[in-house]
């Protein structure tokens, strides 16, 4: 399923995980946008992760950097995801860095992704300008 964009920060990206299956259940519409997906990310939704690391290329995990696999995998798990927040994590084809914020719903885990602002950027009210 794709989230409407009206619902979503235009700077970030909504997903939903299911925490059982890691399976990406929805994703917002902006998410090649906001992350230069090389690949529609909407194809990885319904697409489960095995526990091999070699598999990731057509799951959530295909669009963040090895370290930052890692990092979701050990969060997604825990019984207290919202533990870790924020999680800096960083896109693998663009090499954003991103601050993951999840947070446990009755839909799975959701996991907001806002831009981490680079130097000379400030965020007023959410927004980097």
């Amino acid at each position: 399923a794709t989230l409407a964009t009206q619902y979503v920060q235009p700077h970030g990206v909504t997903m939903v995980v299911d925490q059982n299956t890691q399976k990406l259940v929805a994703i917002s519409a902006n998410c090649n946008d906001v992350l230069q997906l090389p690949k529609k990310a909407e194809q990885l939704v319904n697409t489960s992760s095995s526990s091999n690391d070699d598999d990731d290329n057509d799951t959530i995990y295909a669009i963040f950097d090895e370290s930052s696999r890692a990092k979701l995998r050990a969060a997604l798990v825990a019984s207290d995801p919202s533990a870790v927040n924020p999680l800096s994590v960083r896109t693998a084809s663009s090499n954003l860095t991103m601050h993951a914020i999840l947070h446990r719903s009755k839909d799975g885990v959701v996991v907001d992704l806002e831009p981490v602002p680079t130097q000379g950027e400030e965020v007023m009210g959410g927004l980097i300008n």
